[in-house]
């Protein structure tokens, strides 16, 4: 028997990325790392899912953007997101909405770290579901706060 053709197409992608933006390595979204700040890629599993990641520190900040693969039929709770990210590491929620990106569910969050000896030791993260990937989007801010570059590093994640 022929094998029967899927009506599904294939997902959107970018041609490329604007000036200073990095371009995922699948095409299908898009990051702005700082000026002046170089993002390394490894990719690797975590509990047995599969995931590309760009790391870069900017002084005393980390900025992560990561894509998970997942298997279909994997279950996504956004309520619950936020309060495994925090627990994962060992720190509290601060707060939490859902929200939308390119129609996709999403939630956006912060928390702060248990072991937090300075102001500025949070996390802002974005976590979108993008059907057999999710996308996590971080700022790991340490020292001082960093509050406006979290935001432009987070608002800086676009999906094609």
């Amino acid at each position: 028997a022929a094998p029967t053709p899927t009506t599904t197409p294939p997902p959107s992608t970018f041609v490329d990325a604007p000036d200073g933006a990095l371009l995922g390595f699948d095409g299908r979204w898009r990051v702005t790392y700082p000026s002046g700040v170089t993002p390394s890629f490894r990719a690797s599993t975590d509990n047995g899912f599969a995931y590309a990641e760009y790391l870069a520190v900017d002084g005393d900040d980390t900025l992560v953007a990561r894509v998970t693969e997942v298997p279909p039929g994997y279950e996504w709770d956004a309520e619950r997101v936020p309060e495994l990210a925090a627990e994962r590491v060992g720190g509290e929620v601060v707060e939490s909405s859902v929200v939308d990106v390119a129609g996709r569910p999403a939630v956006r969050f912060s928390f702060a770290q248990d072991d937090s000896d300075t102001s500025g030791d949070t996390v802002e993260a974005l976590v979108v579901n993008g059907g057999e990937q999710i996308y996590s989007v971080e700022f790991w801010d340490g020292g001082e706060t960093s509050a406006d570059a979290a935001a432009e590093f987070i608002d800086s994640f676009v999906l094609a």
